[in-house]
């Protein structure tokens, strides 16, 4: 995560977050933890993200993958940003947290309201849901 933010990310959000252009993507997750930002900001950022957007479809390829092996028989996954997930970042820390189906500890939402969701992820997740893997109907 030592690279720079996307300048278009920073010349859409930049002054409203202040954000500079030397502002590196490690640095921006950190403020968001500590400040959760809104659910338009955070799609942007990733939308704008050229790593994210060449893997966004990480988990859909995963289960495409092991599905075809037919041998899964069961897979879990991170549905929601854990607090470790945002403890310490750094310019070492792995970007985990942008994985996460429901993203609440980097962006904001009303109590009560749903969960802020990471588009790309959370869409796949719910194409991936098969009937014949749900438990029968008592």
């Amino acid at each position: 995560m030592p690279k720079p933010l996307s300048a278009p990310f920073v010349t859409a959000h930049g002054k409203e977050l202040g954000l500079g252009r030397d502002t590196r993507v490690w640095q921006f997750l950190k403020a968001a933890a500590e400040r959760p930002i809104t659910e338009e900001q955070w799609r942007d950022f990733l939308r704008m993200s050229p790593w994210f957007e060449d893997h966004k479809h990480f988990m859909r390829d995963q289960v495409t993958a092991y599905r075809e092996t037919g041998r899964l028989a069961a897979a879990t996954y991170g549905m929601v940003q854990g607090k470790a997930s945002v403890r310490d970042i750094d310019e070492k820390t792995k970007p985990w947290m942008l994985n996460s189906l429901y993203v609440p500890r980097t962006v904001r939402h009303e109590r009560g309201a749903p969960l802020p969701r990471t588009y790309a992820v959370s869409d796949d997740f719910a194409a991936l849901q098969r009937e014949q893997d749900r438990l029968p109907k008592s």
